[in-house]
C-alpha cells in the first residue's frame, strides 16, 4: 500500500463509532509505519481499550516524532487505568518539548478526572509540576495546566483561563475556547458564555467562527 492508500484507510476509521478486532489489529499494524504520518494518524484510530491498545499508545508516546507524541497522549486521555495514569504522570517529567507535554498534561489530567480519587494530592502536584521552567515557558502548557487544575476543583483557575480567549497567538485564543467549552458546566456557564460572545469579535475568522459555534452549542444543552 501506498502512505495515502494507508492514510484513506486510517482517516475512515477515525470517522467510526467503533471499530472491529480487525480494524483495530490494522492500526496497531500502522502504528510501526516508516512514515510520522500514519503513525501520527494510526494513533488517533486507538481509542477503543483493546488488550493491546494502550501498551502500543505507550510506545508511541515515546516516538522521535513530537507530532507523534501527541497523537498519542491525546488518545491516551481518553483511557482510565491506573497504569495510563502513571505512565502519563512520567511522561510528564521526561518530557521536553513544549506541543507534546501541554498534551501529555492534558492527558494525564482528563485521566486523573475520571479515575476520581485522591483528586487534592493530584491537584498539589499539578500546582507544583506547573512551576517547572519548562511548563513555565510554554503558554500552552501553563493553559492546559489551567484547565487540569479546574477540572480538579480549582475554581480560581477558571479567571486564568478565561484571560487566554485574549491571547497574543491566535492559535492559544483557539485552545483557549476549545477548553472552556470542554469544563463548562451549570456554574460557569454564563460567565463562560460571556468571553465566547467577546471572541466573536476576534480578528481571526477561525477565533470568531469557532466561539459562535460553542455559544450555540453551550446555549442549546
Amino acid at each position: 500500500m501506498t502512505e495515502n492508500d494507508k492514510l484513506d484507510i486510517l482517516y475512515k476509521y477515525q470517522e467510526m463509532d467503533e471499530l472491529s478486532k480487525e480494524q483495530i489489529k490494522q492500526a496497531i499494524r500502522l502504528t510501526r509505519d516508516k512514515s510520522s504520518l500514519v503513525r501520527l494518524e494510526a494513533a488517533e484510530c486507538l481509542f477503543q481499550e483493546y488488550p493491546t491498545t494502550a501498551r502500543v499508545l505507550m510506545r508511541l508516546a515515546k516516538d522521535r516524532n513530537e507530532l507523534v507524541r501527541v497523537s498519542a497522549y491525546e488518545t491516551l486521555g481518553l483511557y482510565s487505568s491506573e497504569a495510563v495514569e502513571i505512565f502519563l504522570k512520567n511522561a510528564m517529567n521526561k518530557e521536553r518539548k513544549g506541543l507534546a507535554l501541554s498534551y501529555c498534561i492534558g492527558a494525564w489530567g482528563d485521566v486523573a478526572v475520571v479515575r476520581n480519587n485522591n483528586l487534592r494530592e493530584k491537584l498539589a502536584y499539578l500546582k507544583q509540576f506547573e512551576k517547572k521552567r519548562k511548563v513555565q515557558k510554554s503558554d500552552k502548557c501553563i493553559l492546559s495546566c489551567q484547565t487540569i487544575k479546574y477540572l480538579m476543583g480549582d475554581k480560581d483557575a477558571l479567571e486564568k483561563l478565561l484571560k487566554y480567549v485574549y491571547h497574543p497567538d491566535f492559535h492559544l485564543r483557539i485552545c483557549a475556547i476549545e477548553d472552556l467549552e470542554y469544563i463548562c458546566n451549570d456554574d460557569n456557564k454564563e460567565k463562560i458564555i460571556l468571553y465566547l460572545k467577546k471572541a466573536l469579535n476576534d480578528p481571526a475568522r477561525a477565533v470568531s467562527l469557532l466561539a459562535k459555534k460553542y455559544i450555540e452549542k453551550i446555549q442549546n444543552n
